[in-house]
């Protein structure tokens, strides 16, 4: 097809002006895309044409044109990005399997890469790693939510109750730190809602790098995690969980942001 021609041409262009990308050990890549930003800048139509037949089937089962529009963007950047770790290979030639739980992870490729993905209102977030099973999730703050009544049930005593004597602005970032990791966490896991969200609690959350704490251990017992938890513009809550069974050493977290066909930022580190 003369348009899917097109869309690789314009993603070699791209991508002939940054050599493969490297993830050293214990390193995190997150890639942000905008998708107000690419609305302005692409056609959705040339983005369509690098998916998936089963892609194109998942995207018309969806409802409204926000969330096809969501899906299309978030399918192409995955493509682009897996193919400038893997230079070889074209957006095309990646193919994908899913566990139990819906975890997607990729199939037919010579060395690991673990990636993540999330969204949330108008921002989609991509997490890519070498290291081990990642979980990532961005949550957009809304102002007037009742985080009190989803707390109480959803998240552990020890965490919540310390959150009752701040001010209701303090809350609600607060609820929202603790959403993002629990979600990162449970994702990093690939067990889907498995894990009950009131089982565990988070310490140290205005440290660098928040602690996990298990009721009961010898019930559940995951593989060691370490996490990072950053607000990015506009009131977005960014979480990752990484999983490091055999090496749990410090984890390195560099952020860009991505416009597929179009732009990449620098990679920076990731402020929290």
């Amino acid at each position: 097809m003369q348009t899917k021609g097109v869309a690789l041409d314009m993603y070699q262009s791209l991508k002939c002006n940054e050599a493969a990308i490297e993830l050293p050990q214990n390193h995190v890549h997150l890639w942000l895309v905008d998708q107000q930003e690419v609305l302005k800048n692409t056609s959705l139509e040339r983005y369509s044409n690098l998916l998936s037949h089963d892609e194109h089937q998942r995207m018309s089962s969806f409802k409204t044109p926000l969330r096809r529009q969501q899906y299309v963007i978030t399918r192409v950047a995955l493509r682009t990005i897996l193919s400038l770790y893997m230079p070889a290979k074209s957006p095309l030639d990646f193919e994908f399997v899913t566990n139990t739980y819906g975890k997607p992870r990729l199939v037919n490729t010579p060395s690991p890469l673990f990636f993540n993905l999330s969204h949330s209102k108008h921002k989609i977030v991509l997490a890519f790693t070498t290291s081990g099973e990642v979980g990532v999730d961005i949550e957009y703050l809304k102002l007037e939510r009742d985080v009190n009544k989803i707390a109480n049930h959803s998240f552990h005593k020890h965490e919540w109750c310390l959150s009752q004597t701040e001010t209701q602005d303090t809350r609600i970032q607060q609820f929202y730190k603790l959403w993002a990791l629990k979600e990162a966490f449970i994702k990093a896991q690939g067990s889907g809602h498995a894990i009950p969200t009131n089982s565990f609690y988070f310490t140290g959350l205005d440290s660098h790098e928040p602690c996990i704490k298990f009721d009961n251990p010898s019930t559940y017992e995951p593989k060691k995690c370490r996490f990072r938890h950053s607000f990015i513009v506009e009131q977005y809550s960014l979480a990752i969980a990484l999983q490091q069974a055999h090496n749990p050493s410090l984890m390195s977290v560099f952020a860009r942001n991505y416009i597929p066909f179009k732009s990449m930022s620098s990679f920076l580190p990731l402020c929290s």
